[in-house]
C-alpha cells in the first residue's frame, strides 16, 4: 500500500530520522532519513519473511523454570515502577529470549514486544534493540511504535488523559525541555552539580548539610549552549548533576529536609545534544540513575504527545532549605 508521514521533522528542524516498519513474522525494516528541504521523499519498503515461523514462536509457549525467573526479573526490569505498570502487561512474552546466568543476562526479541498499557491508553509494540538486566544495573535500548486504545467513556478519556500528563512531569524529556529552553525552576527542577573529587563514604538522610560540600549550584547557563539548528541545544555538562523534581512529594524521599523525587544524570563524554522538546539526538548519551531511571516502558509516551503546561511550583522556595532558596 501507500503510506504518508506528514510533519517529519517538526520537532527536529534537521538532523535525521529512523523509519521503521514492523509485521509479525516478517524482517524489521528500518531506514534513516536526512533532512531535506524538499516536500516529498519516496520510500520505497519491502519486508522480508523472518527465518523464525509462527510454528517456532508457538513451540515457545512452554519455558523451564530458568526462562521463568529471567522473565519475570526482566519484566519487572523492562515495565519499571510505578502506579501505571499495575495497568501495564506485555501479551507476547514467548518472544523474549535471554542468554546468561540467572541473576545477570542480556535479552533478545526476534518479534517486537506487544506491550498493552491501559493506564496511558496505549497499545506499545517495542522493537528491543538491547537489554542487559542485573541487580545493580539494568538497560535497555529500542524502538517503540504507539497505537490508540479506543475509549469511548469520557471518564476513561479523561483519566487516561491525567495518566499521560502525569507520565509526562518529571520525566526526562521534561526536565531536557526545561533545560533546554531555561525553565529549570519555572518547570519545578532544583539542580545541583556533584563534586567529583568528594569521596566520603557516607549515606545522606538530609539535603542541608551536602550543600557545599558534595552539591553545589548547578549552572545551567553556561551547561546549554545554541546547536546546530534553531530548535536544537547543545549540552555541556561534565559532571554529575543531582536533579529534585519539586512537583511532587514523594512518598518515601531521599532526603528527610527535601521530600522529593530525586534523579541522578550522567552525560557520557560530556556532551550531548537536545532539541528544544527536550528530545535526545542520540538517546544512549544520558545515563539515569534514581526516580528518572525507574520510569521506563510503562511511563512511556510517543514523542508526539503534546503536554500540558504547569503551573509554576512554589515547593521549591518553601520547602528547600531556607539558606539555599533564592
Amino acid at each position: 500500500g501507500n503510506y504518508t508521514l506528514k510533519n517529519v521533522f517538526q520537532h527536529l528542524r534537521g538532523g535525521s530520522v529512523e523509519v521503521v516498519v514492523s509485521l509479525l513474522g516478517y524482517t524489521t525494516f528500518r531506514q534513516k532519513i536526512t533532512y531535506s528541504q524538499r516536500d516529498t521523499l519516496l520510500l520505497p519498503i519491502s519486508l522480508v519473511p523472518s527465518q523464525q515461523t509462527i510454528a517456532e514462536i508457538a513451540v515457545k509457549g512452554t519455558r523451564d523454570q530458568t526462562w521463568l525467573k529471567q522473565y519475570k526479573k526482566f519484566e519487572k526490569a523492562f515495565l519499571g515502577t510505578g502506579e501505571n505498570v499495575r495497568h501495564t502487561k506485555i501479551l507476547n512474552a514467548w518472544v523474549v529470549d535471554f542468554e546468561g546466568d540467572g541473576n545477570t543476562f542480556s535479552a533478545s526479541a526476534k518479534q517486537p514486544i506487544a506491550i498493552e498499557n491501559k493506564a496511558l491508553g496505549y497499545n506499545i509494540y517495542f522493537e528491543l534493540q538491547r537489554a542487559t538486566v542485573s541487580p545493580i544495573r539494568s538497560s535497555f535500548a529500542g524502538l517503540a511504535r504507539f497505537e490508540e486504545i479506543k475509549l469511548t467513556d469520557p471518564k476513561q478519556q479523561k483519566k487516561v488523559a491525567e495518566n499521560r500528563q502525569r507520565a509526562y512531569e518529571g520525566s526526562e524529556r521534561h526536565f531536557l525541555k526545561a533545560l533546554a529552553q531555561n525553565k529549570l525552576k519555572q518547570e519545578g527542577f532544583v539542580v545541583y552539580e556533584v563534586s567529583p573529587t568528594y569521596h566520603e563514604k557516607t549515606t545522606f538522610t538530609h539535603l542541608n548539610p551536602q550543600l557545599g560540600k558534595r552539591l553545589f549550584p548547578f549552572n545551567d547557563t553556561a551547561a546549554v549552549r545554541m546547536g546546530k539548528f534553531p530548535t536544537s541545544r547543545e549540552l555541556y555538562i561534565r559532571n554529575e548533576i543531582e536533579v529534585l523534581n519539586v512537583n511532587q512529594v514523594a512518598r518515601i524521599g531521599t532526603y528527610q529536609d527535601a521530600p522529593f523525587p530525586v534523579s541522578w544524570l550522567r552525560i557520557k563524554g560530556g556532551k550531548a545534544e537536545v532539541t528544544t522538546s527536550g528530545l535526545l539526538f542520540d538517546a544512549n548519551s544520558s545515563e539515569w540513575a534514581g526516580d528518572i531511571a525507574e520510569r521506563r516502558v510503562a511511563a512511556l509516551l510517543p514523542l508526539d504527545f503534546d503536554p500540558d503546561p504547569l503551573p509554576e511550583s512554589a515547593h521549591w522556595q518553601l520547602l528547600l532549605p531556607k539558606t539555599h532558596a533564592e
